[in-house]
């Protein structure tokens, strides 16, 4: 699943990095300057719910930052409820998804993806699992990405979902858990936050390192290339 052209590459980051400096703005104008506890809690409070699942249900297929979404869930209903909408929302992605690339759309749905200087990963029979697990994980392309690029293949619902969507879960916590920090200033949160972001960080890279989607691809080519020479020597 690798991005070939680095300036697509960085693309999302650069929006993502934007579009959280528009909603910080955005935050100051609406408080007048003054943001205090108080302020951010009536600022949360006055977020319209129907407006904050349309948005998280359909943006993210559209490729909309996911992390600004997740960090707008957390503010908007906190840490709790915030996992709930997060999860229902990540397993509504992953269906829709799923459908959407293998329907009429299908063919759009891989020249965008093309285009955008993605190539649609080869996934294994045998490493099909592990494979949506890492992939999911690893970090690199953005999350509208992945669900693509895993759905453009030939997993089944049952692995693409039933695997990818733990994992996405999973990987959630911490934007959520910012934006429900912010309208809570206690420092053990923020403690909190900083071991929780370190140790995926920590993970994620690991994982890209040693179980990285073109090593395992290249691990397979080359246990396939040794069988097919064992059996013509045999």
């Amino acid at each position: 699943m690798r991005v070939d052209n680095p300036i697509l590459r960085n693309k999302g980051r650069v929006l993502s990095i934007a579009l959280g400096l528009l909603l910080f703005a955005g935050l100051l104008y609406a408080s007048h300057g003054h943001l205090d506890q108080e302020t951010l809690m009536a600022l949360s409070e006055d977020l319209p719910i129907p407006l904050i699942l349309a948005a998280f249900l359909v943006l993210p297929l559209v490729g909309f930052s996911f992390r600004i979404l997740l960090i707008l869930v957390g503010f908007r209903f906190g840490l709790f409820w915030g996992a709930i909408v997060s999860g229902s929302g990540i397993v509504a992605h992953n269906i829709a998804a799923y459908y959407l690339a293998r329907s009429t759309f299908r063919a759009r749905v891989r020249a965008f993806m093309e285009k955008s200087g993605y190539a649609i990963p080869s996934i294994p029979h045998r490493h099909r699992i592990w494979f949506t697990a890492v992939i999911a994980a690893v970090p690199g392309p953005p999350y509208f990405a992945k669900l693509y690029l895993l759905a453009l293949t030939d997993l089944p619902l049952r692995i693409y979902a039933g695997i990818g969507a733990p994992v996405y879960f999973l990987f959630s916590f911490v934007p959520i858990v910012i934006g429900s920090i912010i309208t809570d200033f206690n420092m053990k949160w923020v403690y909190l936050l900083t071991a929780v972001f370190v140790l995926s960080l920590l993970i994620g890279l690991w994982l890209k390192k040693r179980y990285s989607p073109e090593q395992m691809l290249k691990t397979q080519s080359s246990s396939a290339e040794k069988e097919e020479k064992v059996e013509s020597d045999g």
